[in-house]
């Protein structure tokens, strides 16, 4: 990405749902509470944490400076935030790795991933001239192994023993996806 000022218009629809990139006055309560859920972070392999809406303002802010995308998921109708999708782009290889959490309470991952990234991914492609787009996902996050294994996304490797487990002290796998967006059709001359 080159700048975060190019992506500061995206406003779309998608389905049920609409994505925003976040700013510090799209940040909720709803997603301070998600990060203090474990039912929502031990799947994730990740440690439920306290973050007030002013930490996450700032750490959206830097991670917007970081060539990090930060987008908001919303409802379409009632604007309610459901979730976050987090993308680091690596323009050297044209990839962008791409984490999402929803709010597993009130929607579920599968539908919401399946409405927003077909959706979002190949406009990215075309604005910013992404190649891949990869996810990896904690053995632990079931629904998203679901959901990933399920899709178009093709599972490129198993990382054995990736990262530290949050119980027993046993180390987590990885599941690896990665989605190659379709080539726009070159016109004929």
């Amino acid at each position: 990405m080159q700048q975060p000022q190019n992506i500061a218009q995206l406003d779309l629809r998608c389905g049920e749902y609409r994505i925003r990139l976040m700013s510090p006055r799209l940040v909720s309560d709803d997603w301070s509470r998600w990060l203090a859920d474990p039912k929502i972070m031990l799947p994730r392999g990740l440690r439920p944490r306290r973050v007030s809406k002013e930490q996450l303002g700032q750490y959206v802010m830097r991670m917007h400076a970081n060539q990090r995308a930060i987008i908001g998921i919303f409802d379409a109708e009632t604007d309610g935030h459901l979730g976050v999708l987090e993308m680091n782009f690596d323009r050297k290889h044209l990839i962008a790795m791409v984490e999402i959490m929803v709010d597993t309470h009130r929607v579920s991952l599968a539908h919401v991933a399946g409405e927003v990234l077909p959706r979002l991914l190949p406009r990215i492609s075309r604005r910013f001239g992404i190649d891949k787009y990869v996810a990896q996902v904690p053995q632990t996050n079931q629904q998203a192994i679901a959901y990933f294994s399920a899709s178009d996304w093709i599972l490129e490797a198993e990382l054995t023993d990736e990262i530290p487990g949050l119980r027993d002290g046993r180390r987590l796998t990885m599941m690896q996806f990665a989605w190659f967006p379709t080539p726009d059709p070159t016109p004929s001359t």
